[in-house]
């Protein structure tokens, strides 16, 4: 066996989950533990290899059948079709609201590295957690759980991501309480709840070390992904789901699909498929990495995104970070929309990262500096 073939053994998921289960059977053993307690380790083993198989069966089978809209429903122009969910929107200044991030949807934030991208989705995670307006400007339509899936960062630095974040939000929520106008809703006048919500509401895992890809060089579904993916039916929460953060996308995608258009066209439907498997139809937020070059001149387009064109094809909605080259101090990012399939585009936004590196709002982009997009509302490609 040469040596990069064992390393992807070691590093496949269910080759991990079973070297787990010979050690608690063998630490049974050491306690001599009765046979029903060592045999436990491997049922529940089989049990899940067995739902993950049965996963992947299922979705192998396409059924097509192909109807004429009187054959879908009588009243397909008769009643209006439901509204997009939305996750988060904006309020304009003559008071309506307006999509500014959509769910059932594929989306992307493309930063180089360093500009905080985790810090800025983690803050959103706790916001959605919590209810508290995202940048203090955008509102959320639905207080809920997000799946926070991490790559580059272990288990403790994701709780040192978000324990900063926690302590943020908590602050901002006082002081809504004991404001006289309330800038956002209010669920509980007892701040220990929301503390609650913030534990309750976010899910946290690391894939550091782990070979995460869904899908292999073939262009085929892997193991993880099916594990995944039931785990997120397994583990939905009553509401559903209402973000799944991928962060950064190249763990999950593959060597292959950040050159080979047709594979990274299956991973993004590898995205669609977890969306549309759960209830809850949530937002798939990709952090991306931009190329270099771009990034360098300071660019903002989709073209921006690192790799194969089909991922940001693939994506209804694509944000991307930059530096302000006109900030010194080096503490200031531009966030500006340059793909989006069903909402206008809003305007850009300056951040600024206090000392704890999360993100806060620090104005909005000159419309000269903007070179604003023209509203487009609803377009589809």
């Amino acid at each position: 066996m040469t040596d990069s073939i064992e390393k992807d053994i070691k590093q496949d998921s269910e080759y991990k989950s079973f070297i787990e289960v010979i050690d608690k059977i063998q630490k049974g053993i050491d306690k001599e533990a009765s046979l029903e307690e060592m045999a436990a380790p491997l049922e529940r083993y089989l049990k899940k290899r067995n739902q993950t198989k049965d996963a992947k069966n299922n979705s192998q089978k396409q059924l097509i059948e192909l109807l004429t809209i009187s054959e879908i429903s009588k009243d397909y122009f008769k009643i209006l079709p439901p509204e997009k969910p939305v996750l988060l929107e904006y309020i304009e200044d003559d008071g309506r609201k307006t999509p500014f991030l959509h769910k059932e949807i594929t989306a992307m934030l493309v930063a180089e590295g360093g500009l905080g991208k985790t810090r800025s989705l983690g803050l959103l995670a706790g916001c959605l957690a919590t209810g508290v307006p995202f940048l203090d400007t955008y509102f959320i339509t639905k207080r809920g759980t997000t799946a926070l899936i991490l790559g580059e960062n272990n288990n403790d630095d994701i709780r040192r991501l978000l324990y900063p974040i926690n302590k943020y939000l908590i602050k901002k929520i006082e002081d809504n309480i004991k404001s006289e106008k309330r800038k956002f809703t209010v669920y509980s006048e007892n701040i220990e709840d929301y503390e609650e919500m913030m534990a309750n509401s976010i899910s946290p895992f690391s894939v550091h070390g782990q070979n995460a890809c869904f899908i292999n060089e073939k262009g085929e579904e892997t193991t993880f992904f099916y594990s995944l993916l039931e785990e997120f039916i397994r583990k939905e929460p009553e509401n559903g789901w209402q973000l799944i953060i991928l962060d950064p996308a190249s763990r999950f995608m593959g060597v292959e699909a950040e050159k080979n258009n047709a594979i990274a066209t299956k991973f993004i439907a590898c995205l669609e498929r977890i969306s549309n498997s759960l209830k809850g139809k949530p937002t798939v937020m990709l952090a991306h990495h931009a190329n270099k070059i771009d990034a360098k001149e300071g660019s903002a387009s989709t073209q921006m995104s690192r790799g194969s064109s089909a991922i940001t094809d693939g994506a209804r909605w694509v944000s991307i970070m930059k530096k302000d080259k006109g900030n010194k101090e080096g503490n200031i990012s531009i966030v500006e929309i340059t793909k989006t399939n069903f909402t206008k585009y809003h305007n850009s936004i300056k951040l600024n990262f206090n000392q704890d590196g999360i993100p806060e709002f620090n104005g909005w982009v000159k419309q000269a500096e903007n070179n604003k997009k023209e509203e487009i509302v609803g377009h589809l490609k």
